[in-house]
């Protein structure tokens, strides 16, 4: 049985277009979280190339 799960997080908008289209980082590389992890380069390799060979873009929620 999958369990739903919910994460929440500061979020700051510099701007967004009329479409409502907006660009940011989701993470960045070798700077410690607010949980103390660090995400080194080439963390998200293998899922960026999954996707890019489905001709497809992971989702995002806002």
């Amino acid at each position: 049985m999958q369990t739903k799960q919910r994460l929440d997080v500061p979020l700051s908008l510099k701007s967004v277009s009329d479409s409502g289209e907006f660009e940011g980082y989701g993470s960045v590389f070798g700077v410690k979280d607010s949980h103390d992890d660090v995400v080194m380069s080439g963390a998200f390799a293998a899922s960026l190339r999954a996707w890019s060979d489905r001709k497809a873009l992971p989702a995002l929620l806002w």
